[in-house]
Order: C-alpha cells, then sequence, then structure tokens
C-alpha cells in the first residue's frame, strides 16, 4: 500500500515565518541605524536640538522653577523660532526623571536615551494603527520599514521629538474610545505637546462628552501641581500670551511646511527667511493668501461636519481625519509633524479601491526615493532646506520642493480620508452584535 502524500506543514510554517521575520529584522535594523546615527549628529555644544530645550528646561525648573519661560520671553519678539522650552510645564514630567543623567553625563546622554524611547514609541503607534485596519504581520513591516525611509520619521529621530510618544498615546486612546480611559491618554498625549487641540473637540461631537472631560481633567492634573513653582507670572505668560500667539503665529522659516507659510512665500511674497528679504515670488498679495486659507479650511470643516452628520466612518478613521489635518489648521508644522499623517497613510492603504491604495503605495515610494536621494547626497539623517535665495544648489532645491509636495499632499490627503469608502477590515472591526456607527447614532 502507497502511504498518502502528505503536505510538509512545518515546511511550509517555516517559509510563512521566515517571511514575515525578514522584514521585521530589517524594521528593527533601520531602527538601530537611525537612533545610533543619531548619537553622531547630535550638537556637540548645546546648539538647537528640541530635546535639549526639554533636558535643560527639566534641569533649570529644578534649580529656579520661577525661571521656566525666561528663555521663551524673546519668541514673542523674533520671526525666527528660538531654542526654547515653549512647551506646557507638565511637558517636562517624563524628563524629569533624566535630570541626573542631564548633570552628570551631559545633554547628548539624555537626547539618546530619550530618542531610544521616542523610536520604539513611534514603531509600536505604527504597528498598532496597522493591526487596527487589518494589515497581515508581513505587509504591515514592509510597509512601516517603507515609512521609516521616508522624511517624517527620519525628521523625527534627527530633530530630538517626542512626537512618537505622543502619536503612541493617541492611537492607545483611539482604541479605547469612548471608555473614560480614552480621554486620560489623549489628555497625557496633550499634556506632552499641545499640538492637535481640536481633537478635545472630536468626542463631544460624536456624543461623548465624558472623553472630553476626562481629557480636560487629565491636563489639569499634570500641569496645576506646577504652577505654584512656576509662579503666577510666568502662568499668566504662558497660558495667557504664549500659548495663544504660537496657536495663530505663523514662523517665517524655510522649513515651516504648513499651508499658511506655503501660501505666503508663493502667494504672499513673504521672505523664506528674515535673515534673506529678497523674496522668490512676484505675488505680493496678502488678501489672497488669507481668502484661499479661509477657503480651503472652511472647505476642510464643511466635510468633516458632514462626514460627522453622515456617520459613515469608524472613529478610529475619523480620529486619523482630525490628526490630519495638522499642517492644514496650524500655523507652524515643521517636517517631523508629517508622523502624524502616518495613520491617515495606513488609512489610505487599506481602502477598498485599489487604485486608491496603489496611489498611495507610489507616493510612499516617491517620497522614500526622493529623500534617500537627499540624505545620500548630503550623508545626513534627515534634510532641512535653507533659504533658495543663498542658497539654490541641487539638494536644497529638492529639499524645498519635497516640503512643499508634503504640505499639499497633506491637504489631499484629508479631503481622501472625507471622502473616500472606510477600510473594510476597520468596518469589520468596529462593527460586532450591534455597529459602532449605530452607537454613535
Amino acid at each position: 500500500m502507497i502511504a498518502p502524500v502528505r503536505t510538509p506543514l512545518r515546511a511550509v510554517g517555516a517559509g510563512q515565518r521566515l517571511r514575515i521575520a525578514a522584514p521585521w529584522t530589517f524594521v528593527l535594523l533601520l531602527l538601530l541605524t537611525f537612533v545610533i546615527g543619531h548619537r553622531f549628529h547630535l550638537p556637540k555644544h548645546g546648539e538647537w536640538l528640541d530635546t535639549y530645550a526639554y533636558a535643560r528646561g527639566a534641569s533649570g525648573f529644578l534649580l529656579h522653577p520661577s525661571n521656566l519661560y525666561d528663555a521663551a520671553v524673546p519668541q514673542l519678539h523674533s520671526l525666527r523660532a528660538q531654542n526654547a522650552f515653549i512647551y506646557p510645564p507638565s511637558a517636562l514630567i517624563p524628563f524629569l526623571p533624566l535630570v541626573p543623567v542631564t548633570r552628570g553625563l551631559g545633554l547628548a546622554w539624555t537626547a539618546e536615551i530619550w530618542t531610544w524611547i521616542d523610536a520604539v514609541a513611534l514603531l509600536a503607534a505604527l504597528v498598532l494603527v496597522a493591526r487596527q485596519l487589518g494589515m497581515s504581520a508581513e505587509r504591515t513591516a514592509w510597509v512601516v520599514a517603507a515609512l521609516m525611509l521616508t522624511l517624517p520619521v527620519l525628521s523625527e529621530v534627527d530633530s530630538g521629538q517626542v512626537e512618537g510618544v505622543v502619536l503612541l498615546l493617541l492611537v492607545l486612546s483611539w482604541q479605547r474610545f469612548p471608555r473614560t480611559s480614552s480621554g486620560v491618554l489623549l489628555g497625557a498625549a496633550l499634556a506632552l505637546k499641545p499640538v492637535a487641540p481640536w481633537l478635545l473637540l472630536l468626542p463631544l461631537a460624536l456624543r461623548r462628552p465624558r472623553v472630553t472631560v476626562a481629557a480636560v481633567a487629565t491636563l489639569l492634573v499634570l500641569n496645576v501641581p506646577f504652577l505654584p513653582f512656576v509662579g503666577g507670572s510666568g502662568t499668566a505668560f504662558y497660558f495667557g500670551q504664549f500659548l495663544p500667539w504660537m496657536g495663530t503665529h505663523v514662523i517665517q522659516d524655510a522649513g515651516n511646511m504648513s499651508l499658511a507659510n506655503l501660501l505666503q512665500t508663493w502667494v504672499g511674497g513673504v521672505p523664506m527667511n528674515p535673515d534673506h528679504p529678497a523674496t522668490l515670488s512676484p505675488l505680493h498679495s496678502s488678501t489672497t493668501v488669507e481668502l484661499v486659507l479661509l477657503l480651503v479650511r472652511g472647505a476642510a470643516l464643511v466635510l468633516f461636519a458632514r462626514e460627522l452628520l453622515l456617520r459613515r466612518h469608524p472613529p478610529f478613521q475619523l480620529f486619523a481625519m482630525a490628526l490630519a489635518a495638522l499642517p492644514l489648521l496650524a500655523p507652524t508644522a515643521w517636517a517631523h509633524y508629517w508622523v502624524f499623517l502616518l495613520p491617515g497613510v495606513l488609512v489610505l492603504l487599506t481602502d477598498r479601491s485599489v487604485r486608491v491604495a496603489q496611489v498611495t503605495g507610489a507616493c510612499i515610494v516617491a517620497c522614500l526615493l526622493l529623500n534617500t536621494m537627499l540624505d545620500a547626497t548630503t550623508f545626513h539623517l534627515a534634510v532641512f532646506p535653507g533659504d533658495l535665495v543663498p542658497n539654490r544648489s541641487a539638494a536644497n532645491v529638492l529639499s524645498v520642493l519635497q516640503d512643499a509636495l508634503l504640505t499639499v499632499s497633506s491637504v489631499v490627503m484629508v479631503f481622501a480620508l472625507g471622502l473616500l469608502r472606510a477600510p473594510r477590515p476597520l468596518l469589520s472591526r468596529s462593527s460586532g452584535s450591534a455597529p459602532a456607527l449605530a452607537q454613535l447614532a
């Protein structure tokens, strides 16, 4: 009797495990390369790096708490961004335990430790979003690897930011919506960096006010204990003058990728940097800038209100859409802010329309190739654009063009997220015995 032929299940399983392990190994190697490489690109004499501002703020707070915002005062009278602690007092919390490292080993070691924390948090956030959208482990790894080679992630690592931790807190908040813990996590994210305060309005629009109440309460709990030490004048300055100014003022810088600054440069005829008063645009119409900005923002808000009324999309996609509007609504948006658009990118990649997913994938590849070429040319992890008037090298022209394309694509993404259908896996995850959309009605 001839024995039946059996399928080598172990071999098939081993092959599948290898296909999954290979891209994840590549992701981990990229992470190690970026973070270790960042250590060799740190400023040597305490120059500009956002982690340094946080670390200095925490160290100085323990010595002279009432002077926390002294270095931020000149920002109100400067057209350019200043190297100062410009965040709420609660942003000191994760850096206070690192004060002994800052004083004993120096700012560079604090920056390196924080970069590890932030990079791992960013990777975890992207994986959680991808899994929430129903991506397989293998596809998730390749997509995350591609995103890690684009400007937003490279800029996040290179400039020593906190957006990775903020994004992880936001993703965890979205996953727990509409529970009260969702509001606590949302409040914690905004306490570290209040980049998108309009997220507090979304639970109200979705008829879950307790989430907003929990978020506001968390913000208060994390900030109020600092206020007696900061003092009345420091508190009044930050919350009464500085925070409203930051929420409305457009920083005049070639690296500011907000739609407001893009229009201001190319339509309003404002110089890219105040140090070089020569303009690049023959147009000099501030009225046109305000009108276009008002129309685009108004159209986005109308679309968002329409989606809230129709309830065609689950809350997770609405949160991704609201966060993707950051470059559209904020007056200042640096390259690393684009990590907040990555959840929206993943949503588009899993759209039920194959064409939409293909276009999104092609855009990721284009961003990857362009930025990789620039990084290889300059031997650096991320390219920061300069004013085209004194520097019209090919690398700088491509850097400015890359930023402009990313700004325009962010606006397109907001409208795409509102107009396109929700991903099928996300709809199924949001359903069950009682669909989530019906529960919100």
